[in-house]
Parts: structure tokens; sequence; C-alpha cells
């Protein structure tokens, strides 16, 4: 799809979107299939645990796991964890974990206002309206934290095999 509100960057609509176009196909316009995907019977999931590289480590902290919950919910559209999640913005953690190299009080920052730190950047800040911002900071900051220890090549890379984590 197009994005207009983002300089009409052409932005890929997956991995969790359904797009129903039926427009060029006369069977289902024949059909009756119109404009509406009624006719779907089953979505079925490819992957038997959802977000399975994304997942914090077991006996991450409260922090890091709440943090996990506030990835998907306000960051996973754009960017990634381990190869999951959108892919319009950088991936996160692999090779290297944002964690690893920007001091927490930067990404504490660049979440909350990210004009602050570079300017004319696509990344929106955390909205203003969402309660307690600065503590769902820190815990992003937590989950990224814990991530870090835990890295899984993306299964991109794997079947590639072209970038191994660095030890």
């Amino acid at each position: 799809m197009t994005n207009t509100l983002q300089n009409n960057e052409i932005v890929p609509l997956g991995p969790l979107y359904l797009v129903w176009d039926n427009r060029n196909s006369k069977v289902l316009l024949e059909s009756g299939a119109s404009d509406m995907p009624y006719q779907i019977k089953r979505v079925e999931l490819k992957s038997a645990a959802p977000f399975a590289n994304m997942s914090p480590p077991s006996g991450s902290p409260v922090a890091a796991r709440r943090g996990f919950a506030h990835f998907r919910k306000h960051c996973m559209a754009c960017h990634s964890i381990d190869g999951e999640g959108g892919g319009k913005a950088p991936e996160l953690n692999y090779p290297a974990s944002v964690a690893e190299y920007i001091k927490p009080q930067y990404l504490k920052r660049w979440i909350l206002n990210p004009q602050s730190m570079r300017y004319n950047t696509a990344m929106p800040a955390l909205a203003k309206e969402i309660p307690r911002r600065e503590k769902v900071a820190e815990e992003l900051i937590a989950y990224f934290k814990a991530m870090s220890t835990a890295k899984r090549a993306p299964a991109k890379l794997l079947e590639k095999k072209e970038l191994q984590p660095q030890q």
C-alpha cells in the first residue's frame, strides 16, 4: 500500500494483513465476491508459536515481559526483533541489539521524542496519550536488554547462512 502520511512510501502489508484483491479476478466477481472477504472459510497460521523469535527468554524480569507486550502494541508494525515484525524500520536485536550500543537514557529519549535525536526522522514518538508513558519506555528498554541475551538469527538469514551473531 502507499503510505500517504510518510512521503508516499510503499509499505508491504505483511505478515499480519489480509488483503482482499478481487477486482481483477473474473471468477471471484462472477461468484458474487464484490469487495469483502466473506468467502474466507479458514485462516491458517504457519508458525506453531506466535512471536517465537520475539518472545523474551524464560526467566526474564516482569518489566521485560511487559516491554514485550508494549513492543507488540506500539512498535512491531514497523520494527522487527530477530526477523519477526515489520520491515519498514530497522531490526532492533540482530546481529547487534540497540541495547548494546545505545545508552538507556538515549534509548528512552529516542522512544519518547525521536525528533530530539534525529531531525526529520519518520519514527513517531510514543503517543503522549499512553498512560504511564515514561514507564512504558523503560519497560521497552528492559525488553530490548533481555532480548540482547537471546539473539536468534532471522529465518531468512538462516536459509542464506549470511550472518551469524558475533560473540
